[in-house]
């Protein structure tokens, strides 16, 4: 590296240690490109790991119309900020509708998190390996890996947030007017984005009131004023919508019964209690609570007279700290309304392992990446039906003219049915019995269940089998989840 920097500026003269040190850094960032290649080839073949559930069908369902309709129809009746929606309605003109086009787009996002991440680490902590170090100990955590791919916002969520802190502590160190104006388009972006991300701004607003009280300045504060007239003037085109959007969900909790707090969605949210908590930090963790506290508090022994290490440690820690506060009162907790908090622990974490003596840093990231990741697994929701692998199994197999016969199927399933339209033909032949004599005089039945522990459903299963003998099972039933195809064909006749 060295060597470039003299290629380039022939005239300059470095001393040896400042050779010596670009060379490091040029060692460490190549190591970080390397390591972000092998994260995007991570992510790619987890992408098989994944299966669409109703919440990611329904991104497709709002996008496919115009964008007009999208934009119209989250305004309407739901309860979303349109710029991730419509980014996604412009990718599937480009890409496609299917599974892996849209998980595409998240995928890219992230990298980007983590390339703005790395960026975080050097810029905060002088050292190219903190932002190293950060990124492998964001890729092990399970909730990066599932809405790093995931068909909803938090994956642009993610990257906005990195963005968001990082324009908002250079603004805050240096006091320029571009680096503010920076950090209010990313405030107003994550706005457009998830109204939650609000909480992030909170978190932004006690640094600032925190450091404005240790070194007071006219200056800064009468930029704090101008940067949210800014943001304000940036989201107002929206502010009718979201104020409709409050008023209708309100209405509708209510309604439900399902309203908790004086604001805030019942709904899909969690009540503040210590299982809620320890549910967290179970899986920020990958259920290994241990191993990362013992490198938070190596990290606090070692860099707590960082001003960049207690950002990072507010943003870890304060975030989710303040929304279970608020969550008393308003409802707005759920684990992915604040994700963003992952990036922050993960900062802690890599700064903390880099700021190891020499001799054991990379030996004590290897141990802690490869337990995050074994751990990894453990953590995955398990209850998504593999929908997609079975429809394939089933269309493969299917012909036409056979039989179908639901019985407690769950057929009006969204994402069966997406699923069931986008892998079969349109005319491949096959028809719906809806009784067991239907059954028994079609040739072949597909016997389709997603109660199959229940009795009645296999005393129906085993009338049909009696003349048509089972001949192959696609799906299963366990702990986690029950949905199950089994081919029965009449025996031939001797004729």
């Amino acid at each position: 590296m060295s060597a470039v920097f003299r290629r380039f500026w022939p005239a300059a003269t470095i001393s040896p240690e400042t050779s010596a040190r670009v060379d490091r850094e040029g060692r460490v960032w190549l190591v970080g490109l390397l390591a972000l290649f092998a994260i995007a080839v991570f992510l790619v073949v987890g992408i098989r790991l994944t299966y669409l559930y109703p919440d990611e069908y329904l991104v497709y369902r709002f996008t496919r119309d115009d964008l007009g309709y999208t934009v119209t129809y989250l305004a309407e009746h739901d309860i979303q900020g349109p710029l991730w929606f419509a980014l996604f309605w412009g990718w599937r003109q480009l890409a496609g509708t299917s599974e892996f086009a849209g998980r595409m787009l998240a995928l890219l996002f992230s990298l980007l998190t983590l390339a703005v991440l790395y960026q975080i680490g050097r810029n905060w902590f002088g050292a190219a390996r903190a932002g190293v170090y950060a990124m492998l100990a964001l890729t092990g955590m399970n909730l990066f890996f599932q809405f790093a791919l995931g068909i909803r916002p938090y994956a642009l969520a993610l990257l906005l947030a990195s963005l968001s802190m990082f324009s908002f502590y250079r603004w805050v160190k240096a006091g320029k007017v571009r680096w503010g104006v920076g950090y209010a388009v990313t405030v107003a972006a994550m706005l457009y984005v998830h109204y939650f991300l609000s909480l992030l701004v909170l978190i932004q607003a006690l640094v600032f009131a925190a450091l404005f009280v240790r070194q007071p300045s006219r200056r800064l504060f009468r930029q704090a004023l101008g940067l949210m007239l800014l943001v304000l003037l940036l989201w107002s085109p929206w502010l009718p919508s979201f104020l409709y959007q409050i008023r209708n969900l309100r209405e509708a909790e209510l309604i439900g019964g399902n309203a908790r707090g004086v604001l805030g969605v019942g709904t899909t949210t969690v009540a503040t209690s210590l299982d809620a908590i320890w549910g967290l930090i179970q899986a920020a963790t990958n259920g290994q609570a241990w191993l990362y506290a013992i490198v938070l508090l190596a990290g606090v022994v070692l860099l707590w007279r960082r001003t960049a290490y207690r950002l990072a440690l507010a943003w870890a820690l304060g975030l989710p700290a303040v929304a279970f506060l608020i969550n008393t009162v308003v409802a707005v907790y759920a684990p992915r309304y604040i994700l963003s908090f992952i990036l922050g622990l993960a900062l802690a974490l890599g700064a903390a392992l880099a700021a190891l003596p020499l001799r054991v840093r990379w030996l004590a990231l290897v141990v802690f990446t490869a337990i995050s990741l074994w751990a990894l697994p453990s953590q995955l929701p398990k209850d998504r039906i593999p929908y997609r692998d079975i429809v394939a199994t089933f269309a493969a197999a299917a012909r036409a003219g056979d039989a179908l016969f639901y019985d407690r199927a769950n057929e009006s399933d969204d994402v069966w049915k997406w699923e069931v339209g986008r892998q079969f033909a349109p005319n491949w032949g096959g028809y719906r019995v809806k009784t067991v004599e239907e059954a028994i005089a079609a040739e072949r039945v597909w016997f389709i269940t997603a109660d199959w522990l229940n009795p009645a459903v296999q005393a129906n299963f085993y009338a049909i089998e009696a003349t048509h003998p089972l001949q192959q099972v696609i799906g299963d039933c366990n702990r986690y989840w029950c949905f199950i195809i089994q081919l029965l064909e009449k025996v031939p006749s001797s004729e």
